[in-house]
C-alpha cells in the first residue's frame, strides 16, 4: 500500500510543469520522434518512488535511490519514459514495442550508460 501513501499529486504535478517548462529549451533523445501521449519523466519517478520506498515522495524524490533487483516491465514502452525513469532510480528494465524505432531509441538512450561514474560517487557519499 505504498503508492497509496507517498505519492503526493501537488509535489509531482508541480515538478512535471517545471519538466515541461525546460523541455521548451532543452530536448532529450527521446525527442528525436513524436510520441502520442508524452507524459514527464517527473510523473513516472514519482510513481516508482513511491511504490518501491516506504518514505514519502517528497523525502525521496531529490536523494539517490537503488532499487536493484526491482523489475519494471513496459509491454507497449512507445518513447520509454517509465523505463528510463525506473533506470534512473536503479531499478531493473524490460521494454517491448512494435514500433522498430520506439525500441531503437530507448535502447540507444539506456544503453550507453556508464553506471562507475555514479557508483563511485555514491561509495564516496555514503561513506560521509
Amino acid at each position: 500500500m505504498a503508492i497509496e501513501t507517498n505519492f503526493d499529486i501537488p509535489f509531482v504535478a508541480a515538478m512535471a510543469l517545471k519538466e515541461k517548462q525546460i523541455q521548451q529549451n532543452y530536448r532529450p533523445i527521446i525527442a528525436v520522434h513524436k510520441w502520442f501521449a508524452r507524459r514527464p519523466g517527473t510523473l513516472f519517478r514519482g510513481l516508482v518512488l513511491s511504490e518501491f520506498s516506504d518514505r514519502p515522495v517528497t523525502e525521496t524524490f531529490f536523494q539517490s535511490n537503488d532499487f536493484s533487483g526491482r523489475l519494471v516491465a513496459d509491454p507497449f514502452m512507445g518513447g520509454g519514459t517509465p523505463l528510463l525513469e525506473a533506470n534512473r532510480v536503479g531499478c531493473d528494465v524490460m521494454g517491448f514495442d512494435i514500433n522498430p524505432m520506439a525500441a531503437w531509441i530507448v535502447r540507444e538512450e539506456i544503453d550507453h550508460l556508464d553506471y562507475r561514474p555514479i557508483a563511485r560517487l555514491r561509495k564516496r557519499w555514503s561513506s560521509r
